[in-house]
């Protein structure tokens, strides 16, 4: 692998170290029809496919340090790409919030208490309001 993280500027000034073998495939998938062919194939196969430089270069006829060049500028511009327009990090806000939501329903089903069941069902209206799409 090249490097195994990156960081990723959020907007309350706190740095994100993010894994590149989950992050980039996510970010590609996002992305990628945005990126130049040739960057979006060397990332697709180095990172999807797990291809090694080499087998890309064979593949496309470049040399190694080509290939090297065209995923380094393709990983650099996914990581522009999101630090503007983060939407990977609202996903994973949202699926956060989703999840939190099925919790809460999970136990308004199960409890036994009809203020507890008020309290819980206000806590998920809560959540619904705040979700931001």
């Amino acid at each position: 692998m090249l490097l195994d993280t990156f960081i990723l500027k959020e907007d309350n000034g706190v740095d994100r170290v993010l894994d590149k073998n989950v992050e980039i495939p996510m970010l590609l998938d996002i992305y990628g029809s945005i990126l130049p062919i040739v960057q979006r194939d060397s990332l697709d196969m180095y990172y999807n496919s797990d291809l090694s430089l080499g087998e890309i270069a064979d593949n496309t006829g470049k040399s190694r340090q080509s290939v090297f060049d065209t995923i380094k500028r393709g990983e650099h511009a996914l990581q522009e790409m999101e630090e503007n327009l983060k939407i990977l990090a609202k996903n994973k806000t949202l699926q956060s919030k989703i999840e939190n939501i099925k919790l809460l329903l999970m136990e308004i089903k199960s409890c036994k208490s009809g203020d507890r069941s008020k309290k819980l069902f206000d806590s998920v209206l809560d959540e619904v309001k705040n979700l931001k799409l």
